[in-house]
């Protein structure tokens, strides 16, 4: 009973120390969005907010994931969850950092995502922008810098929807074809991925 009790209080413990770090983090996040918006060309106002922005899908479904109180309490649902769609905007608009950290960020929290409506979906579609606009150094980044289960795991975050998507399946196609012979590993494993989850939102790896 004695051994029960203090595993009991330790467990609150971490809760009350996880729930704290999370709600310093949305502050964190609220204050430096703020001097984002009134300064957004400042170097350091960006780098702030960069470095603010969630690190992992954990991080960023703690902070922008939607929570009903009667699941979870009113701790995790007084989150950042009605500014997902205005914080995401702004991650996509820095313009000051540098470009191979700022694509490393954005796979870090891909991966292991998973497809919802808002949060979700906002930061999924910046990464189709950010593939467009970058050229192929987010698919470069993937392909480079992480292990073969990451990269799948980002794949299937990536290319997950509800329903078949023309401007996906346009897109997977102009990938695969222009990388097919630099990565073609990558690009297989790109397409089991889009074979999966694109059209499939729920389904799981076998």
């Amino acid at each position: 009973m004695k051994k029960f009790f203090l595993c009991f209080i330790c467990v609150l413990s971490i809760y009350a120390c996880n729930t704290q770090s999370s709600i310093s983090n949305f502050t964190k996040i609220s204050d430096t969005y703020s001097k984002l918006v009134e300064q957004p060309n400042n170097l350091d106002c960006q780098q702030a907010f960069f470095d603010a922005f969630p690190n992992s899908w954990n991080e960023f479904n703690i902070t922008y994931g939607y929570f009903p109180e009667d699941k979870y309490g009113s701790t995790l649902h007084s989150n950042l969850y009605s500014h997902s769609y205005d914080h995401i905007k702004a991650l996509g608009n820095l313009t000051l950092i540098d470009e191979s950290l700022y694509c490393e960020k954005l796979v870090d929290i891909a991966i292991g995502g998973r497809w919802d409506a808002d949060g979700p979906n906002h930061f999924q579609a910046l990464l189709h922008n950010t593939m467009k606009s970058k050229g192929n150094l987010l698919f470069e980044t993937v392909t480079k810098e992480y292990l073969n289960t990451s990269k799948v795991l980002f794949w299937q975050f990536y290319w997950s929807s509800l329903l078949k998507v023309k401007e996906y399946e346009e897109e997977f196609n102009y990938l695969y074809n222009s990388n097919k012979e630099k990565y073609p590993q990558e690009v297989e494993t790109m397409k089991a991925a889009f074979d999966l989850f694109h059209g499939k939102v729920g389904g799981t790896l076998p």
